[in-house]
């Protein structure tokens, strides 16, 4: 997905999900979904500038771990 078809906060129910600079993919970083969370996925443009864009994980408060590999590319 790039630019606009990217939501506001969308759950992703890939197996991962990846974040690119640009559109190349020359450079960026990408998550896996972990069993028992919820991957999300954003954007948000406020006046014509992008305001934030990326990747976070939706757990339940009471687990007291919580592990995720990162993967760094370019």
């Amino acid at each position: 997905m790039c630019d606009e078809e990217i939501g506001a906060l969308d759950n992703v129910t890939a197996q991962s999900a990846r974040i690119a600079a640009d559109k190349q993919d020359r450079i960026g970083f990408s998550l896996t979904n972990v069993e028992g969370t919820m991957l999300r996925r954003g954007r948000e443009l406020v006046k014509n500038s992008l305001d934030w864009s990326g990747l976070d994980y939706k757990f339940n408060p009471k687990d007291d771990q919580f592990e995720y590999e990162i993967e760094i590319f370019g």
